[in-house]
């Protein structure tokens, strides 16, 4: 799997990727929002659209809903989550659920996705 992140660039207009074999110059100078840096879960939504810890996503699979994709230290995996801080989990987050899923937004660019 490439470890592929991205962040957001100073004025939040744009995403800056990059991977640990290849970090560019503009996400290594702190071009980028820290708080803002994402990294892709190696999953595709139906759409085919590939999902990033962080993406919004609305599941079908019953009846999840909106929900945020974060990733567990505990259970050392990735999950979906009801809420932008990630302490309400919904369920474990594979391949299989990720073909029920669309992305719909960010936490950083999205939040009122989830007040809804």
């Amino acid at each position: 799997m490439l470890y592929e992140f991205r962040g957001l660039n100073g004025d939040k207009t744009e995403w800056i990727y990059a991977d640990l074999s290849n970090v560019t110059p503009r996400f290594q100078r702190n071009v980028v929002w820290k708080e803002t840096v994402e990294q892709n879960t190696g999953l595709n939504d139906k759409n085919k659209t590939p999902i990033f810890t962080g993406n919004v996503v609305f599941c079908d699979f019953e009846e999840r809903g909106v929900c945020v994709v974060g990733f567990s230290q505990n259970n050392q995996q990735t999950m979906l989550y009801r809420n932008a801080v990630c302490d309400i989990p919904v369920c474990d987050f594979d391949f299989l659920m990720a073909q029920y899923c669309e992305v719909i937004g960010d936490i950083h660019g999205n939040p009122e996705l989830l007040t809804k």
